[in-house]
């Protein structure tokens, strides 16, 4: 079996690990029986114990945009889903030692599953994470990852990007950040912050890009960069 389709969406099955697979069906199902099947696969050990059912909401397939970058080629960027740990996983390692430092603002060499469901297990509510992806459903690829992070108390979102290398410096960062506003927007939230490293151009250039109101705090460490919608 290739791929199955329902009402929330099409999961593309052929050649992904059991985990992946019972992930995928799992998003798939109506809402009200997604925490039955989730519990049963993690009870037979498809899914692993440290997972989270976070979102139970149907894919909405409304948030996907193609954007063309300025070399000419083409995304997808869409909302994150559980299933797609396993290709920002990949991702991850193809990231410099540099990135990945300024990424995480320490040294690390893999992602756990807890940390790497961060980046697509989201509620949808407070939490959010795109992707981009090509080479199509079938043959997908992660080239890069967002999210944000709602403070209630701020009425602002916490940012972070990870971008593969052969994608930098194409306005991908751009693109993701823009769709990132964009939902943002319409619920409300004031702006984004970004804490960014004083040696971190090209994030630096995004973060200020990002806005027409940008305020900027500077300290031995970080630069937090505020953008106001």
């Amino acid at each position: 079996m290739h791929y199955v389709v329902t009402e929330y969406g099409i999961a593309y099955l052929f050649g992904k690990s059991i985990r992946q697979r019972a992930t995928a069906l799992i998003e798939l199902a109506h809402p009200k029986f997604r925490p039955e099947l989730f519990a049963q696969a993690q009870a037979m050990g498809y899914i692993a114990a440290d997972q989270s059912l976070h979102n139970l909401r149907a894919y909405p397939v409304e948030e996907e945009v193609n954007a063309t970058l300025k070399d000419g080629r083409t995304v997808l960027l869409r909302p994150a889903q559980s299933s797609d740990a396993q290709g920002i996983r990949e991702l991850f390692h193809q990231l410099s030692e540099e990135d990945v430092y300024t990424r995480f603002f320490r040294h690390v060499r893999g992602l756990s599953n807890i940390e790497v469901q961060r980046l697509c297990n989201v509620n949808y509510d407070d939490e959010v994470a795109f992707i981009a992806t090509t080479g199509g459903r079938e043959e997908e690829q992660v080239v890069a990852q967002a999210c944000y992070f709602i403070n209630p108390s701020t009425n602002l979102a916490d940012t972070a990007f990870m971008v593969h290398p052969d994608w930098q410096g194409c306005g991908l960062g751009s693109a993701l950040q823009r769709c990132m506003a964009v939902h943002a927007a319409k619920r409300g939230v004031r702006g984004f912050v970004a804490d960014i490293l004083p040696t971190n151009a090209k994030m630096l250039r995004l973060a200020h890009s990002g806005s027409h109101a940008v305020q900027v705090q500077r300290s031995a460490d970080s630069v937090q960069v505020t953008q106001l919608f």
